[in-house]
């Protein structure tokens, strides 16, 4: 789990029954959760014990699961050692986004306050005060988690260098 963690991935739970082994995460770092799907993919292989068969990832967002991932040890093991392509080990596993159960389990790495922060820029063409106007800056944003599935957001934007009038 603290692999994840290194990963930008929080609010990370990990059950093991029997054969199968879930893990439930959130994503705080990736755009694209296909992306964030290969990294999960990586830092575990290495640390799966030779008797699981199943593996179960879902995503969250604030605690409500997005969607799951479900596939087989040995498929892992052939896409980690190429001898599967990304789009045969896609094809063998399966991707659901109906609802997932979360197993109900001790969550590790579950910070209240979340903080961000992403260069911004916006550029105007034929704009009302001039034929190419623009700003470029940094938005700010906090999150607090008040409880399961709700929070509150807020943000700043600052803008150093602006022609807009």
């Amino acid at each position: 789990m603290q692999a994840l963690s290194f990963s930008c991935f929080y609010n990370i739970g990990c059950d093991l029954i029997e054969k199968t082994l879930t893990i439930d995460l959130e994503n705080g770092k990736y755009f694209y959760d296909t992306k964030a799907l290969e990294v999960i993919l990586k830092a575990i292989y290495p640390m799966i014990p030779s008797h699981i068969e199943d593996i179960y990832i879902i995503f969250k967002e604030s605690d409500m699961p997005l969607f799951s991932f479900h596939f087989k040890r040995e498929d892992l093991l052939n896409y980690i050692k190429k001898h599967y392509t990304k789009e045969e080990f896609y094809s063998v596993s399966n991707f659901r986004t109906s609802y997932s159960h979360i197993p109900l389990n001790k969550k590790r790495f579950n910070p209240q306050m979340l903080l961000g922060y992403k260069p911004q820029w916006e550029l105007f063409l034929n704009d009302p005060s001039g034929f190419w106007k623009g700003k470029v800056g940094l938005s700010l944003w906090g999150q607090r988690r008040l409880w399961e599935g709700g929070s509150i957001v807020a943000g700043i934007g600052i803008y150093p260098f602006s022609n807009i009038s």
